[in-house]
């Protein structure tokens, strides 16, 4: 205690005057006070303390305070290992009176013997004393450690052979809180404890929230760019801590650039004569091929080589004026449209490339690509390239804007969860599950896995967070992988994925209805007509429905006669998702007993799997077939369309229903080559 001017402390407490440390850098001694000579910079000092017995102790120091003369100040502490910052600012009362004033800076356990206690920091507060007292058995604060210390060493044998994961993210400030992103992929630290390394995450700051400028706030905070760390070894409890993790120091670099000139100018303006003419209109030419995806004609290239020399003269930097032909070269309807050279029956190999490349990579031809076309060896090395272009890291963007189309997995990404029912639902949870439905599309796809495996697989596709929140153990580690899963699990293929079941819930419950039409529209190739209008949906709240399930509310509603026809058939697809709830976890009290319209009695999703596999397999290859042709050829598809989905249907069928063999059958069919 420090009043009037007297410090007094309990018994067995050592006092440690200023006089004693041992001077740092940056470190001077003034009236009995430990000061930073320059503020600005961190100032250091160290204490050299024995300590009698084990024991836990409580650190406090006597420093000045700010008064009138700084505005805020630090004081940084370490010992045995434990780091403490006190920050303070002038706006407390306390800290406005000239003096000088007792503040706590730590509980921590000593051994005994020798120890060293060090001060660090930039805004050094200054430091008269530092008081270490021993926390007798009954005192509180001595409990409360011990439980901490408890909780700590239970959490610590439980991650004892983890490695933490550090995931970045930036974002904005605003008035109302803080809207952020990850920002590059989650990096385990593979390092030894106590080791220290660099982990380097790289991005673009335009695909992140960044903050934009607001002059009406009055709040100084709001509108600044955030810039963090989080553990991504995610625990599911508040007595655990996940993997032991401490971050030293963030370093945020923009622009950044790894090499200069960079690689994205040296594609466009290579090593030559810049500036002469000839080095000019090889530049334009080539950016020409690359924009409009084919080899330009001449004329057209002297066109706008010849704007070029009419404008190069306004510009003082030369690559200036060539950028301004680039403009005007992707204002062009050859660079904004996929124009095809007229025939009679099929697309010539330019128009074939270009339909191959965006289908599966959504971006233009490759060099590889355009040497096949320049050589003429496009379709006689046809089945070569589509593996090559199957098997490219670019094959990502296709599976997640196809699936996101086709699955439509953007009702996951609008849905609201009610989190006070779902309190572990997180952000993180909602991102693993659609990483979960992409990871399996790809390995699908990848291995040439059968479509009908859509339906039903002996694995999941799983991480350590998306395990735990299905009640899947031994899963380790937060990259997705294919994880064999029993039929006690229910999970497997793309019913059971909570991207499906949480998109097409309410968010506080399950809805069946939702789960039906998609099922019977995405894999059932058996879409229901649109209701009819002025047809209310099933509201809960609704009087009449008090105490039913969805099952006993989807009866009365099947009352209305201008509803029963259609639900007959669209109930049923739809009761069998009852076992799962609105966030797509396995709930075996809940009734998903139903009759479908042929009297098949089921009970759940794995009694429709099965019923599924033995009865509708070629209807399910038959619907992914049309959602994925209409998605390669960029339009809807009509009856006139028939003849050639069911040849591309058998083929694929006869072949084994492989993923990998449907997206070739449908490249190399007449229908995608066309006219």
């Amino acid at each position: 205690m420090y009043e009037n001017k007297k410090l007094s402390v309990p018994d067995g407490a050592q006092v440690l005057s200023a006089s004693d440390a041992l001077m740092g850098k940056n470190m001077t001694i003034n009236d009995g006070v430990l000061e930073g000579v320059d503020r600005g910079n961190v100032s250091e000092a160290t204490f050299k303390v024995s300590i009698s017995s084990d024991g836990v102790y409580q650190i406090d120091v006597l420093r000045p305070t700010l008064g009138t003369k700084h505005k805020n100040g630090i004081l940084g502490l370490r010992a045995d290992g434990q780091e403490h910052r006190l920050k303070t600012r002038n706006k407390a009362k306390a800290e406005k009176t000239p003096g000088l004033i007792l503040s706590p800076m730590v509980v921590s356990e000593f051994k005994s013997g020798e120890h060293e206690i060090e001060f660090s920091s930039p805004n050094f507060l200054g430091l008269a004393k530092v008081i270490i007292s021993p926390l007798g058995g009954n005192n509180p604060l001595e409990a409360k450690f011990l439980k901490a210390k408890k909780r700590a060493e239970a959490s610590q044998a439980m991650y004892k052979n983890e490695k933490p994961s550090i995931q970045a993210f930036v974002g904005a400030r605003g008035d109302d809180g803080m809207d952020h992103k990850v920002f590059d992929s989650s990096k385990v630290v593979k390092g030894e404890i106590g080791v220290p390394d660099i982990y380097e995450f790289q991005g673009r700051l335009e695909d992140l929230p960044v903050p934009v400028k607001d002059l009406s706030s009055e709040n100084k905070l709001a509108n600044i760019m955030i810039v963090g760390l989080y553990n991504d070894n995610l625990v599911k409890s508040k007595e655990v801590f996940g993997a032991p993790l401490k971050v030293h120091s963030v370093e945020f670099e923009a622009p950044y650039y790894p090499q200069w000139p960079m690689a994205s100018y040296t594609e466009i303006f290579p090593a030559g004569e810049k500036g002469s003419e000839a080095y000019t209109k090889e530049v334009i030419q080539n950016f020409m091929n690359r924009a409009f995806r084919k080899t330009v004609e001449q004329e057209k290239v002297d066109r706008y080589f010849n704007y070029w020399k009419q404008i190069k003269d306004d510009y003082k930097r030369y690559e200036d004026g060539v950028k301004e032909v680039f403009v005007a070269v992707l204002c062009s309807p050859e660079f904004l449209y996929l124009t095809e050279a007229k025939s009679k029956q099929q697309v010539n190999d330019q128009a074939l490339a270009n339909r191959m490349s965006y289908f599966l990579w959504n971006t233009t031809p490759d060099d590889q690509l355009m040497q096949l076309l320049k050589s003429g060896k496009l379709n006689e090395q046809l089945d070569s390239e589509l593996e090559r272009m199957i098997h490219d890291p670019r094959m990502k963007d296709f599976i997640a804007q196809f699936a996101k189309e086709w699955l439509r997995l953007d009702r996951l990404e609008s849905m609201s969860v009610n989190v006070d029912k779902y309190p572990d639902f997180t952000r993180f949870v909602k991102k693993d599950m659609r990483l979960e439905t992409l990871s399996f599309l790809e390995y699908c796809l990848e291995n040439n896995l059968p479509v009908t495996d859509f339906i039903d697989s002996d694995f999941a596709m799983l991480n350590q967070n998306l395990a735990e929140f299905y009640g899947i153990e031994g899963v380790r580690g937060n990259e997705f992988r294919a994880v064999k899963v029993s039929t006690e699990s229910h999970r497997g293929g793309l019913l059971t994925q909570g991207s499906i079941l949480t998109g097409h819930s309410d968010g506080s419950q399950a809805h069946p209805i939702k789960r039906a039409v998609w099922l019977m529209e995405k894999l059932l190739n058996d879409e229901p007509p649109p209701p009819p209008p002025n047809v209310p949906e099933l509201d809960a709240d609704n009087p009449s429905f008090k105490g039913l399930t969805i099952k006993q509310q989807l009866e009365l509603h099947r009352e209305k006669s201008s509803c029963v026809s259609c639900h007959e058939k669209i109930d049923p697809w739809g009761v069998v998702f009852e076992k799962y709830d609105a966030v797509g976890r396995f709930n075996s009290s809940a009734d998903s007993k139903t009759e479908l319209l042929d009297g098949t009695e089921l009970d759940g999703l794995d009694e429709l799997k099965v019923y599924v596999m033995e009865n509708k397999k070629r209807d399910v290859l038959e619907s992914v077939t049309r959602h994925l042709l209409a998605y390669s050829l960029g339009r809807d598809l009509s009856y006139m369309d028939n003849e050639d989905i069911d040849q591309i249907v058998d083929e694929v069928e006869a072949k084994g229903f492989g993923f990998q063999d449907l997206v070739k059958t449908i490249i190399k069919h007449q229908i995608f080559k066309a006219n």
